[in-house]
């Protein structure tokens, strides 16, 4: 059975925003920076993005 881990860091996240959708705007980066995002996957995301989405 092959493990794999790996870390890629999305560059072209906008500025979040109060009401943005923090999961679109990571799938949309992952799609323009060529890296596909699939079932098992596991995604970070900072707290800071998050509280600016929640305002």
């Amino acid at each position: 059975m092959l493990r794999e881990l790996r870390l890629i860091g999305l560059t072209t996240i906008p500025e979040v925003r109060r009401g943005d959708d923090v999961a679109a705007l990571i799938v949309e980066a992952a799609a323009r920076e060529g890296v596909g995002i699939e079932d098992g996957d596991v995604a970070v995301v900072a707290s800071k993005i998050a509280s600016k989405a929640g305002g």
